[in-house]
């Protein structure tokens, strides 16, 4: 089949003919392909787009400028000829003589596809011809208009699909999360999205997107959701409660350990642009993973913390459900034209209320994350009082410059969060590109080494040599750029250890990672499988518990809880590591690792009757999933003990 031009409307417009033709460039001939293209097909007058685009002029100057742009597209490109069909009358642009990006997501919309949907952007409607609005004032009018017909005809596509018997939970999910991009105060998208969220086990995030929308509505309408998602509200934590209360292993929390315990606060930001709201949350972010180095203080992970923003008594919420003695506030306020700051910060106890600490900066951009040591330096100094500020090393990961690549992260982990074969390629790509694009940034190869692991470990990897190599170069590199970074080294020292099996290197690795960061979630939870492979049973499990209090709401919840099983299993805690086997299934079906663990550790107990969920679930996965060629790569140190764990799986009903 011939290859057909190209038509971009979202963004920057653009239209480019198969090689070695050109491209459209002129605007008007771009506004006049716009034109046709929304029209899906269907002949537009000829008077119309004369008098929507040359208004400025008179009818017969205006239909003279549109029979020269007709015949400069024609000029360019065979391929334009043939996509256009011209009459006197009418232009119209054959649905199957050009590809578009604005008929691709009408077309995702209309099928339910999972992975089309996840291009439609939340900006669309001021994203269509980006730019354009000058191009006259009765272009201008049919722009505005046009954007709106747009937003809405996508919208009612993506409701009607919820409606649908066929649909499966994932369609559902995503033509919710799509409509709710296009329109947060969407009540019915939150409602399916919801529950679509809790039927896949993800309650935390379900009752995430309620938060989300109770937050906008109060803030923006000035009133609460309707009694029918309030009421979907309620049954979902209810059902959450009945379901995990029992099956889920006793949580603790973090003033258990006998220190003081910090939780810092999401940054209110004071400015409408997305940038310094953002800013905020890599500030935020990056002064969280300083404190975690300070041994006697642990604070609670961001990601635990960060849906607070808009919660009316976040202080309590953190003393009551987390055990945290005191937190840390801050606003920023920017002025985004001279990249002015000023940051105000503020340590109060939780129970009292009453500032500890408080003190503003008035910086620039640039200077920014230098702010956030001194910080954390004083935090620390404040509340340990033995520790001085000038002793403590706080750690520097971001900068102002990495904003876009921090929103690529952002979207990145997102994907990540779905563990489905089509999100994690999309994040693969997107961690490909940040990489590629910001190389100084540290995080990006990290992530990108975190979704390789995935791969792997969900049996979705076609070439798992590669994949284990892709992972030792972008952690390796990850270290090059930051030699402190101990999440990276955790996760280094985890790879030696699962696919290496260099036992000795890989434990000494991740013990330097938590010596560097002895309170930080996700260092703790990635040294947890070596330990427990390398028989370190009580560190291993000291570990994965302290990593689950300090991110107890974390959206990876479930490799943190399958991490617990596996320090149980290795130590012969069956009940344990079948109890946080169960509960990861809960919070994420899909994670096939979790699943065979599980497997083996209730067949262990010869509780058989349980398995077969889990098998079936399992098989759907990964159908083609045979026992003696998983066996041998896993992370076991000992043949023997590899073996044994394979006939647990076999007396599963796992095929060999």
């Amino acid at each position: 089949m011939a290859e057909l031009p190209g038509l971009s409307l979202i963004g920057a417009a653009s239209a480019t003919a198969p090689a070695p033709d050109g491209s459209v460039t002129a605007r008007r001939s771009l506004a006049v392909l716009a034109m046709l293209a929304v029209a899906e097909g269907q002949p537009v007058p000829r008077e119309l787009i004369a008098s929507t685009i040359w208004s400025e002029v008179d009818d017969a100057r205006a239909r003279a400028s549109l029979r020269q742009t007709l015949s400069e597209l024609r000029a360019v490109s065979a391929t334009f000829t043939d996509a256009l069909d011209v009459t006197r009358q009418a232009v119209a642009l054959r649905a199957d003589g050009v590809t578009c990006d604005l008929w691709r997501l009408m077309r995702a919309a209309e099928r339910a596809d999972v992975a089309g949907l996840r291009l439609i952007p939340a900006n669309l409607g001021p994203q269509f011809l980006y730019g354009y609005e000058d191009l006259g004032e009765s272009f201008a009018d049919w722009l505005a208009e046009t954007r709106d017909v747009i937003v809405n005809r996508l919208v009612s596509t993506l409701m009607r699909g919820f409606d649908d018997p066929d649909a499966t939970t994932d369609q559902r999910r995503g033509l919710a999360e799509a409509a709710l991009r296009l329109n947060p105060l969407n009540e019915r998208a939150a409602r399916v999205a919801m529950q679509a969220l809790a039927d896949d086990g993800d309650v935390a995030q379900a009752l995430n997107v309620y938060a989300r929308l109770y937050a906008l509505m109060d803030e923006e309408l000035g009133m609460e959701p309707s009694d029918d998602t309030q009421d979907l509200a309620v049954a979902i934590k209810q059902s959450q409660r009945a379901t995990t209360d029992a099956a889920r292993p006793p949580a603790r929390v973090l003033g258990s350990y006998g220190q003081p315990v910090l939780g810092v606060l999401p940054m209110a930001t004071f400015g409408n642009d997305i940038e310094t709201r953002q800013l905020g949350e890599m500030f935020v972010e990056d002064i969280v993973c300083s404190l975690a180095a300070c041994r006697e203080l642990p604070t609670l992970s961001n990601a635990t913390s960060r849906h607070l923003a808009d919660a009316p008594d976040p202080v309590h919420h953190l003393r009551d459900q987390h055990g945290v003695t005191y937190a840390l506030r801050s606003t920023l306020r920017r002025d985004a034209r001279s990249g002015r700051c000023r940051v105000t910060t503020q340590l109060v106890g939780s129970e009292s209320g009453l500032a500890i600490w408080g003190q503003t900066f008035d910086t620039s951009d640039a200077e920014l994350f230098g702010v956030q040591a001194e910080i954390a330096g004083k935090v620390v100094s404040a509340l340990v009082p033995h520790i001085h500020a000038a002793e403590f090393q706080a750690v520097e990961s971001f900068r102002a410059s990495d904003l876009n690549a921090y929103q690529m992260l952002l979207r990145a982990r997102h994907l990540t969060y779905a563990l489905n074969r089509d999100s994690l390629g999309e994040a693969r790509t997107l961690l490909g590109d940040c990489a590629a694009t910001h190389p100084g940034f540290a995080p990006a190869h990290v992530a990108l080494a975190e979704v390789h692991s995935i791969q792997i470990g969900q049996n979705w990897s076609s070439d798992p040599a590669t994949d284990t190599a892709a992972i030792k170069a972008a952690l390796g590199e990850a270290l090059r750029l930051n030699p402190r970074d101990a999440r990276a080294m955790a996760m280094m020292g985890h790879n030696v250890g699962i696919y290496e099996r260099a036992y000795p290197r890989a434990k000494a690795t991740v013990e330097q990672a938590v010596d560097a960061l002895p309170n930080d979630a996700e260092t703790l939870i990635w040294s947890t499988p070596v330990l427990a492979f390398t028989d370190d049973h009580d560190t291993a499990i000291r570990n994965a518990e302290k990593a689950i209090a300090l991110s107890p709401e974390d959206p990876m919840m479930f490799r943190f809880e399958h991490f617990a099983s596996i320090a149980h299993f290795t130590a012969g805690r069956y009940e344990e590591a079948a109890q946080y086997g169960l509960a990861s299934m809960e919070r994420n079906p899909r994670y096939t690792s979790n699943l065979r663990a599980t497997m083996g550790a209730l067949a262990r107990l010869d509780r058989i009757d349980e398995i077969a969920p889990l098998r079936d679930l399992h098989h759907e996965i990964t159908p083609d999933f045979r026992i003696r060629d998983f066996i041998s790569g896993q992370a076991f140190n000992s043949s023997e003990k590899r073996a044994a764990f394979g006939k647990l799986l076999a007396k599963a009903g796992l095929p060999d």
